[in-house]
């Protein structure tokens, strides 16, 4: 079975303590204070939301097999 998945596609996950340093380390290069933590924040069910493209970018050279750590509860993320 094939799947068609569109990069701009929206995407939710609920990250890691792991993941959650990851996304400082991206957004920090750009922002700070408190518009970094508005970026950052999960809503209220504790996911945060990309598109399919940001998360590659963002998480996808802390990624590896094998590795210890995983950005991603569940190692999962949702098309939404």
């Amino acid at each position: 079975m094939v799947i068609a998945v569109n990069m701009n596609e929206r995407c939710s996950v609920r990250l890691t303590g792991y993941g959650m340093e990851v996304l400082k380390m991206h957004y920090g290069r750009f922002i700070s204070g408190k518009e970094l933590e508005t970026q950052i924040s999960p809503d209220p069910l504790g996911y945060n939301y990309f598109q399919l493209w940001e998360i590659m970018q963002i998480f996808g050279a802390s990624m590896f097999n094998g590795m210890n750590e995983v950005p991603f509860e569940d190692n999962v993320f949702y098309f939404n």
